[in-house]
């Protein structure tokens, strides 16, 4: 199924959608809009919170995941945007609101108090 929309994108479609019974699946071209902001504005109208991972150099409110064992420092500041961290190395960044690597409610509590939710 997923094939087809890549053919029709590849034939010069400018965006291609697949639509089953339980799937969506969309091939567009994103150009030079790749920030996260843009594309949710472009394919996820509808969305209250859009999630992106990989993207630490573009605008917008970030949580950076943090592990002792890799030994890394933080990628993103305060000034990046970064809003809090999930990490086992709160030391890291004490300023910001820390959650658990298995926190899972605790970050989607923090997003929706953010969001206004």
């Amino acid at each position: 199924e997923g094939k087809d929309s890549w053919r029709y994108k590849q034939a010069g479609a400018a965006m291609s959608m697949l639509v089953t019974t339980n799937t969506l699946q969309v091939v567009a071209d994103v150009g030079d809009r790749r920030d996260p902001e843009s594309l949710a504005r472009r394919f996820l109208g509808e969305a209250d919170i859009v999630l992106a991972e990989g993207f630490s150099q573009a605008p917008g409110p970030k949580i950076e995941v943090l592990r002792r064992a890799l030994g890394k420092p933080p990628r993103c500041s305060e000034a990046d945007g970064l809003i809090a961290a999930v990490c086992d190395c709160p030391e890291a960044l004490p300023q910001l609101p820390h959650f658990a690597l298995d926190d899972v409610g605790g970050v989607a509590d923090f997003l929706l108090a953010r969001s206004g939710r």
